[in-house]
């Protein structure tokens, strides 16, 4: 059951017209499932999600890839995503 919500889910979000790509943290009993549906470990990766530049660092950031600039514009570990202050 829980593939098949993550698969509409995933579906869902790369149907979307004005999405460039989308970002979830999960915990290792879950991160195979959303592998298996496309999304891409990036380890590593430092979020940023407020002014004082706080890094968000709990479980698995995994990452879907919707539209080409953002295929074009892979994140790297060393590379800080900031997704500001009114991200979550």
């Amino acid at each position: 059951m829980g593939e098949r919500v993550v698969a509409a889910a995933t579906e869902h979000i790369r149907q979307q017209k004005d999405a460039d790509f989308a970002l979830l943290f999960c915990g290792e009993r879950v991160k195979s499932l959303y592998l298996r549906q496309g999304w891409e470990h990036v380890p590593g990766l430092k979020v940023i999600y407020d002014k004082d530049n706080k890094a968000y660092a709990d479980g698995y950031a995994l990452t879907l890839y919707v539209a080409d600039r953002a295929r074009a514009h892979r994140f790297a570990e060393d590379e800080p995503l900031h997704v500001g202050p009114m991200t979550w």
